[in-house]
């Protein structure tokens, strides 16, 4: 499949499933991306956990008129779509269908109208192993494992956990405090056993880290790591203060 037509594919992929995050639909396919995240904004705002974080993100001011938003990543290039109600299209953004705007390369853009005009519909694969999660969180993402990610920091670490995995999951709930959930699923039993031992080793390390930096206390106590068959999970439930240590161990204020 060509560069241009794969990126096409996966915006159009991100609309459809922008238009019905909404609903609480999960999506049923998905092309050979690399990443896709989601959020329904209209279910966290008022969160306190959630606010704390939007504030030490730039630009998030930006999507306020969202309902949702969707980020998928082909590898190269980066889309954005919002759903929602806007006076007027956000900074950066196109109107590609009635509600909904995006931000990305022109050819994705371009696409995205296209279908939308002939009401076709491109399901990518990837999202198929996110329809679960996208449909029981309100923020989640998926990611294809073998490949890399272009991450810097203790973020590039998600790539090494990525290689051993054929795909990831991740999704979080601010209902009560935090709750997040990751699940890694991989081509053996043998291979997630591995992968549960290197997460273990990471933890171990972290924590470590951190008791060496008293002033970003992170929750591991609160952390739950088990696999079964080829699937590794990690699980995480925070009440308020706890969940505000974490967001202020990932994203010191600004």
């Amino acid at each position: 499949m060509r560069p241009d037509r794969l990126r096409i594919l996966v915006c159009c992929s991100a609309l459809a499933l922008v238009a019905s995050c909404g609903r609480k639909a999960g999506p049923t396919a998905i092309d050979p991306t690399l990443a896709a995240a989601g959020i329904r904004l209209d279910e966290v705002r008022g969160s306190p956990v959630f606010t704390r974080l939007l504030d030490r993100l730039p630009g998030a001011d930006t999507l306020a008129g969202a309902a949702s938003v969707l980020f998928a990543y082909d590898g190269r290039d980066l889309v954005l779509a919002a759903r929602g109600t806007f006076s007027s299209p956000p900074a950066g953004f196109t109107a590609v269908a009635p509600g909904i705007f995006a931000a990305g390369p022109d050819a994705w853009l371009r696409g995205a109208r296209d279908r939308e005009r002939t009401r076709q519909t491109a399901e990518p694969a990837l999202l198929a192993h996110a329809g679960a999660v996208a449909a029981a969180y309100p923020v989640w993402a998926a990611f294809l494992g073998g490949r890399t990610l272009p991450l810097s920091g203790n973020a590039a670490n998600l790539n090494r956990l990525l290689r051993g995995a054929s795909y990831a999951t991740f999704g979080a709930r601010f209902t009560n405090g935090l709750e997040l959930r990751a699940a890694a699923t991989c081509p053996s039993e043998a291979t997630a056993a591995q992968l549960e031992e290197s997460v273990r080793a990471m933890l171990t390390l972290a924590r470590a880290g951190t008791r060496a930096n008293a002033g970003h206390e992170f929750p591991f106590d609160a952390i739950r790591l088990s696999s079964r068959d080829r699937v590794v999970n990690l699980e995480v439930a925070l009440a308020g203060p706890a969940a505000d240590r974490l967001v202020d161990a990932l994203l010191p204020p600004r």
